[in-house]
């Protein structure tokens, strides 16, 4: 019998009751996410004990395979709540979600020891197509406007687009290294996915670091380290002086270009003003996610002034301080953006900033994207991306 039977009733409750209660309450309660993941260790554990009393033996590669992608799926959820790129309830659901999808429903494009990767993409194809809607029906004409302005000033910056060339240059090499190492050389299309991937997270981690220290700027490393990856490649990898080579790479940076250039300037700033609303300082409540980190300067000159005027940034200076309303230079931070929320300490920090404004995040639930994902999965059964095979057949 198919072990998805034994299974899905705990992916039915999960999905079901987590759903409810994001839409609902806006929180996704840990005492589901426990019953979750208790249920797939009982069903593992039933199958340990039926093979032991029907002397079939244990698989022990296939409960290998199980702690390789249990450990992956940990990794992957505290990373991206680490990088703030969903909450903590979100991760700890995709974790229970990807105990509980059994092996056996990964039969097209499985990624052997972690196929729970396949989930996460599949998550994340829905949520970004989710997002897109929502941006295409509540944005206006002017904003449109204003994202084409954003998108062809930053797609056509020469600064911008040396330093794509180079970093996708050193990046898809090693992605190249990487995958060749463990035997999934043949599947180009996820080296790009890949490579976009880890090239799009690093301004999450570099935000991790604190600013100011001109010294220590982590961008300028980030381009060392890639310029220096780079030379290695040009004399060890011959396949780069070939026509072939060259109309891939021309063809993989515009993708890039684009793809970067649409989501951090593009959409971006269709997406603050769907996913966001202003809101009093006096209204702000326990909970709330401020769109906007609050950073910290030194009272503002007249031309800093300027500067964040013409950046239409809201600001306000109070005594020897100027505290501003999004990311700037040499800044320190003063209230974060958090994933999970303000708490009263923050409101009251905000408050004694004298900002009489600030734009708190609409966000969009996103446990029912995250069960939409593991019923995507468990049809299709596997990558998200087959569905181009049935829909040409």
């Amino acid at each position: 019998m198919n072990s998805l039977w034994f299974f899905l009733p705990g992916i039915l409750y999960l999905g079901i009751i987590t759903s409810y209660t994001d839409i609902k309450y806006g929180k996704i309660k840990n005492r589901d996410i426990v019953i979750g993941i208790c249920y797939a260790f009982a069903v593992y554990l039933g199958f340990i004990i039926y093979s032991l009393i029907t002397k079939q033996g244990i698989n022990y590669t296939y409960f290998l395979e199980l702690c390789t992608n249990t450990f992956f799926a940990l990794a992957i959820a505290f990373g991206l709540w680490y990088f703030k790129l969903w909450s903590a309830g979100d991760g700890k659901l995709f974790f229970a979600f990807a105990l509980l999808v059994p092996f056996e429903v990964y039969q097209y494009g499985k990624y052997d020891w972690i196929p729970s990767l396949t989930l996460l993409f599949n998550v994340f194809i829905i949520g970004l197509f989710a997002m897109l809607l929502l941006i295409l029906k509540n944005a206006r004409i002017n904003d449109y406007a204003k994202m084409l302005k954003t998108f062809f000033k930053n797609f056509f910056g020469p600064v911008r687009l040396a330093k794509s060339a180079v970093s996708l240059f050193a990046m898809f090499w090693l992605i190249d290294i990487v995958f060749s190492y463990l035997g999934w050389e043949g599947n180009r299309v996820l080296k790009y996915l890949f490579t976009f991937l880890i090239l799009s997270l690093i301004p999450a981690l570099t935000s991790t670091f604190p600013a100011g220290n001109k010294k220590f700027q982590i961008e300028y490393i980030e381009l060392y380290i890639f310029g220096a990856v780079s030379v290695v490649r040009l004399v060890i990898d011959k396949s780069v002086y070939s026509s072939s080579f060259l109309v891939e790479f021309i063809m993989m940076l515009i993708i890039w270009r684009i793809f970067r250039s649409l989501m951090r300037h593009g959409l971006s700033s269709l997406s603050k003003d769907v996913f966001s609303k202003e809101i009093s300082v006096k209204k702000l409540k326990p909970g709330m996610i401020l769109s906007d980190k609050i950073t910290k300067v030194k009272k503002l000159s007249k031309d800093e002034i300027k500067k964040v005027k013409d950046k239409e940034m809201i600001f306000v200076t109070k005594g020897n301080a100027s505290y501003i309303l999004g990311g700037y230079k040499s800044a320190k931070e003063y209230i974060d953006v958090e994933s999970e929320g303000l708490e009263k300490e923050h409101i009251e920090k905000i408050r004694k900033t004298g900002l009489k404004k600030v734009r708190i995040s609409t966000t969009l639930p996103f446990a029912p994207l995250l069960f939409m994902g593991v019923l995507a999965t468990l049809l299709i059964k596997g990558n998200i991306l087959i569905l181009r095979y049935f829909l040409l057949k």
